[in-house]
């Protein structure tokens, strides 16, 4: 069964090129898009699966023409899939209606719920059922309310590697003051059997570097062939191919700072060589004799040996007899 685990990287984020509606309709455009996010190096993209009418109100008539316009039919979304597969490219969708779910889920491995959905209970809960791993973005949820939105989740689906939260501002674009990347520290330790990551709305990229370097494992990123390519808002605050080719060069090295991934024991400074004060004999210790602060002082040496932890050393008991400036490991002490 997938879950998220089959996703996320250990050198970087996992990057989604959010294409959206950017490709308004033209098959031909999403083509293109799909083609530059495989140059760019990207890990997936991903479109917007709407019915205009099951998500607006009738009276929104303008709204809804838009997006009848930009609409793609199941069959696109199926070419696309496949030509996505053909690129190494992982294809899935927003999805915004409770009945296309089923037919959805045979064309792609993860499901998205925006953040004017995250509220939307029957979709998170028919997603939930489908045993697909699937994304939420928090936009507009105070922590508490994210709180809900997981347990409702897990009470649908307890394996909880199937469940990712992405922080999210829900302005287009996010000024950087409004940005709050902290919330993706504060979402890691909340919910740390979660997988978090971060959906960006700012302009540019240095929010994503940013988001990397606290440890965001998914990031989010709209998509365009170019900001001017029409009125339509999305285009504006999008990465072009250029900023996107350049988001994933510098991401592993965006990445790396966090150190999240790695363990202690791997730590470059763990050994702290001639940094850590370790014990050495200061007058002539015999066999038996109590280690203590008389015949013990702590200085930094240059190699990688010797008792660090005082609580470890006074009190116990010498196995041989060591010399003035000897250094004190665990091999002269009585177990």
């Amino acid at each position: 069964m997938t879950s998220f685990a089959d996703f996320i990287r250990p050198d970087r984020p996992f990057v989604i090129a959010e294409i959206g509606n950017n490709h308004e309709g033209d098959m031909g455009v999403a083509r293109e898009l799909i083609y530059a996010a495989q140059e760019a190096r990207v890990d997936a993209v991903k479109f917007q699966a709407i019915v205009p009418r099951k998500l607006c109100s009738a009276d929104q008539t303008q709204r809804i023409k838009q997006l009848e316009k930009f609409c793609l039919t199941f069959d696109e979304f199926q070419e696309l899939s496949e030509l996505s597969s053909k690129l190494g490219l992982t294809f899935f969708t927003s999805v915004f209606d409770l009945d296309i779910v089923d037919q959805l889920s045979k064309i792609q491995p993860i499901f998205k719920v925006s953040s004017g959905d995250n509220t939307y209970a029957d979709l998170i809960d028919k997603l939930a059922s489908t045993d697909s791993p699937v994304i939420i973005s928090t936009g507009g949820l105070l922590l508490d309310e994210i709180d809900q939105l997981r347990a409702s989740f897990v009470s649908k689906q307890p394996n909880t590697n199937k469940l990712a939260l992405l922080h999210c501002i829900s302005n287009y674009p996010t000024l950087p003051e409004n940005a709050q990347l902290a919330l993706i520290e504060t979402m890691r330790l909340r919910y740390p059997d979660i997988t978090i990551g971060y959906s960006d709305h700012t302009m540019g990229n240095d929010a994503c570097f940013l988001a990397a370097a606290m440890g965001a494992q998914i990031l989010e990123k709209h998509f365009t062939m170019s900001h001017t390519y029409s009125d339509f808002r999305d285009h504006a605050l999008s990465a072009d191919p250029k900023q996107m080719s350049e988001l994933m060069k510098r991401l592993p090295g965006a990445y790396s700072y966090s150190g999240r991934l790695k363990e202690d024991s791997v730590r470059s400074d763990f050994l702290m060589t001639g940094v850590r004060r370790k014990a050495i004999v200061c007058k002539p210790i015999l066999i038996g004799e109590k280690f203590s602060k008389e015949n013990v002082e702590w200085l930094r040496i240059t190699e990688d040996k010797g008792i660090a932890d005082r609580n470890t050393l006074y009190g116990s008991v010498s196995v041989s007899d060591l010399d003035s400036g000897s250094i004190i490991t665990l091999d002269n002490v009585l177990s």
